[in-house]
């Protein structure tokens, strides 16, 4: 659109009128993740309005400083557009939008006008929102039913994301040379379906009664006083399947924000458990947990493990915002949690599995593959005390062993020696410690 002016001070005053002078404006700095979901409030807010005029314009100043200020000559006010950054607003979608925009807008007769703003800040790396209205006109609630719209259909509600954090820096003399950092990406993880799980009966229904129902039965529970918040623990060796589960509770509550909080993200845990009340109904899903648990000699996070403590006994009633933690090291974490109960609701033992379980197992993996020579039966009892992950390999393992016979044009088929060959040879260590490494848990599984 082309403007009287090159310079964004006088477009905006002669848009607003007389009005400008008199104009107050609100604002908040909210972090860069909202950026988008604020842009979309804006527009939505906008779009009731009869007249309405978008600008580009990268500047500086605040809001308030174009409308009332005369400048000066260290911050031009000339018509720059913006550069558009780039977004990610779903599972591989990406959308470009300027990293300054103005809005003006008028109700109809123009008896009221309206100015919104919205700003990549990069130094402070957050999101400068502004508004501008008439004095006594309601600004302040004009600001935050701005926010509030844009929690309440926010793109990351009843996704499944992940966080990382980037910590700031100070230079030599204690100056800030780079703020902290929530990064929000939409997690590209499989999510494991009904007729993909491959658990005992009794860690199904743990799952459904701690979890799953808890999102499935919310109203029902809510109007009969149960709490649907809920903390519990997966526990056990590694490669048991663990992280299977979450999948599949990721899976199972599609009508819930999925966070998961691993590596980075364990530093700024606060920050984790403000982005989850905003999107409640949420689940946060902390993966080796025990990294926070361990001494704090060796552990760089375990300064947050006490916030992470204050959090789950800061959660109120009415709040949705449950917890799934797993860990291959129970002692670790037994002694923060064992003094203050209640934190953790349910511990849920991953072993194993057992003969049924590692047969219904070992057939999935051999989806796909001619296995009508092996013998099942034998490769059940061969496998006791095999984790999931070592069932995996294990079949991975065969059909390797298996194709160096083959010669061009023959068809592959498995057999009993295949696997007994591979089980071999990823049990060659005589070390008992070394088997653990692989998944080889003796003595353990049933029968």
């Amino acid at each position: 659109m082309f403007w009287k002016s090159d310079r964004i001070d006088e477009t905006l005053r002669s848009l607003l009128g007389r009005g400008a002078q008199v104009m107050v404006a609100y604002t908040a700095s909210l972090p860069s993740y909202r950026f988008v979901d604020l842009y979309r409030a804006i527009e939505r807010r906008v779009a009731q309005y009869e007249t309405r005029h978008v600008i580009d314009s990268q500047a500086p100043e605040a809001l308030t400083d174009l409308l009332h200020s005369p400048g000066n000559q260290y911050q031009p006010r000339d018509l720059v557009k913006p550069d558009r950054m780039p977004w990610q607003v779903g599972a591989g979608q990406e959308e470009h939008i300027a990293r300054d925009r103005f809005w003006v807008a008028f109700t109809p007769g123009h008896e009221r006008r309206l100015a919104f703003r919205l700003r990549f800040d990069a130094f402070q790396r957050n999101a400068q929102l502004e508004v501008g209205v008439s004095p006594g006109t309601g600004g302040e609630a004009v600001l935050k039913a701005l926010i509030s719209d844009a929690g309440a259909n926010s793109i990351y509600r009843n996704q499944v994301i992940s966080l990382g954090y980037e910590a700031g820096t100070k230079d030599e003399y204690g100056d800030v040379e780079k703020m902290e950092q929530l990064h929000v990406t939409f997690s590209g993880i499989e999510t494991v379906e009904e007729h993909q799980i491959v658990l005992s009966q009794d860690q199904i229904r743990l799952l459904e009664r701690n979890m799953i129902s808890l999102s499935e039965r919310r109203a029902v529970l809510k109007e009969h006083g149960v709490p649907t918040k809920r903390g519990i623990l997966l526990h056990g060796p590694p490669g048991t399947g663990k992280t299977y589960a979450c999948r599949h509770i990721c899976h199972r509550m599609p009508d819930t924000t999925r966070i998961f909080l691993t590596g980075s993200a364990l530093g700024n845990v606060g920050a984790a458990f403000s982005l989850a009340r905003l999107l409640q109904p949420a689940v946060i899903l902390i993966e080796d947990a025990d990294l926070m648990f361990s001494s704090r000699d060796v552990n760089l996070y375990s300064s947050n493990l006490g916030e992470l403590m204050d959090q789950m006994d800061g959660l109120r009633p009415d709040e949705e915002v449950s917890i799934v933690m797993t860990t291959n090291a129970l002692d670790r974490m037994e002694a923060a949690l064992k003094d203050r109960p209640g934190r953790i609701s349910q511990c849920i033992f991953m072993g194993a599995p057992g003969a049924d379980i590692r047969e219904v197992f070992l057939r999935k993996q051999l989806e796909g593959y001619d296995s009508s020579e092996l013998d099942m039966a034998a490769l059940v009892e061969d496998s006791r005390g095999a984790t999931q992950a070592f069932l995996t390999e294990w079949v991975h393992r065969s059909v390797q062993v298996a194709t160096e016979a083959l010669s061009p044009g023959d068809a592959l088929a498995l057999d009993t020696g295949h696997f007994r060959e591979a089980l071999a040879e990823m049990r060659s260590s005589q070390d008992e410690n070394a088997n653990r490494i692989v998944g080889f848990q003796p003595g353990r599984g049933k029968s």
